[in-house]
């Protein structure tokens, strides 16, 4: 009889359970690795753009200026020759004319630097760097600067890159998540000597300027575009992700807001200088409080450049 001798058991089932575990592991790490690689080289790209950007907005500005001067200029030779036949109606169209004229230039032009301008700016800075853009979700396409501004409010470039970052499976049943970068620069408009203010009183009166209770600038007139609230649109599941400008969330307004009437695709409304979101495009705390205060109580505030510009 013959005996067979006793050998050791291999780690074969053992290496079969354990290494698939290891190795998805390992790759869930690099992949994370590229994620971050990715998040690094966007915020770089869009901080390139803001600088970028900033620096045209003194042209931005002449030209805003040029076209308010000469839409006035002609709205005011159209009602010179109309003046005898019906003076009021022509008045009152001019001055409609001149108001969607200038609101209809300005917002095409910030459309036109919000949504194509830094988008390719950002896909040149990338593409020169070869980023890889597997991690975010339809590419360079996938990228949105839907909440960019160009000299909105305080004279500042605000760049905003959001996309979706995807798995190539499921991790823990999570798919992908949002991610919302963000820069924001002080645009290259001059600076104006307080000798060129005309600032001075006249006639015994100090002039008056307005104020905002968080604003850096005051303002000659208070039809100025920068006191004008920026309010945009929101799906309330974007919240989560979004900021004002002070880098703050968002809560619920104490006036229009109605605890659990909220659902995903509800559309709120908010401001970049605000805490609040809104239920209500209305509500009253949606308005802005403008102060109006003698110059000499400005204390460290700066003119605003587009009310003083000669």
């Amino acid at each position: 009889m013959f005996y067979q001798k006793e050998k050791k058991a291999s780690l074969t089932v053992e290496a079969a359970l354990v290494l698939p575990v290891f190795l998805f592991m390992i790759l869930t790490f690099l992949y994370f690795i590229q994620i971050f690689i990715t998040y690094e080289r966007v915020q770089s790209g869009i901080t390139e753009v803001a600088k970028e950007a900033s620096k045209y907005a003194y042209i931005y500005e002449n030209m805003v200026e040029e076209t308010k001067q000469n839409t006035e200029s002609t709205n005011n030779t159209e009602s010179t020759k109309n003046r005898s036949t019906n003076d009021n109606k022509i008045e009152d169209n001019n001055t409609k004319d001149k108001e969607n004229t200038e609101n209809d230039t300005k917002k095409d032009n910030i459309t036109f630097i919000d949504n194509i301008y830094y988008k390719q700016r950002l896909k040149s800075y990338l593409d020169k760097r070869k980023c890889n853009f597997s991690t975010i979700e339809n590419g360079m396409n996938g990228i949105s600067f839907w909440y960019s501004s160009f000299l909105s409010e305080e004279e500042e470039v605000d760049v905003v890159a959001k996309y979706k970052v995807k798995f190539p499976v499921l991790i823990f049943r999570i798919k992908g998540f949002q991610m919302v970068q963000r820069v924001r620069v002080h645009a290259w408009t001059g600076y104006l000597r307080e000798e060129d203010l005309n600032g001075s009183k006249e006639d015994g009166k100090e002039e008056t300027v307005f104020i905002t209770e968080t604003g850096t600038v005051y303002h000659s007139s208070k039809n100025c575009t920068h006191l004008k609230l920026s309010i945009r649109r929101a799906n309330y599941v974007e919240l989560e992700n979004l900021r004002n400008r002070g880098g703050g969330k968002y809560k619920e307004c104490e006036r229009c807001g109605v605890k659990g009437k909220e659902s995903l695709d509800t559309v709120v409304y908010i401001t970049d200088t605000g805490d609040r979101y809104h239920l209500d495009p209305v509500c009253s705390g949606l308005k802005r409080t403008i102060l109006e205060i003698p110059l000499s109580e400005v204390g460290t505030r700066t003119p605003c450049r587009r009310c003083y510009k000669k």
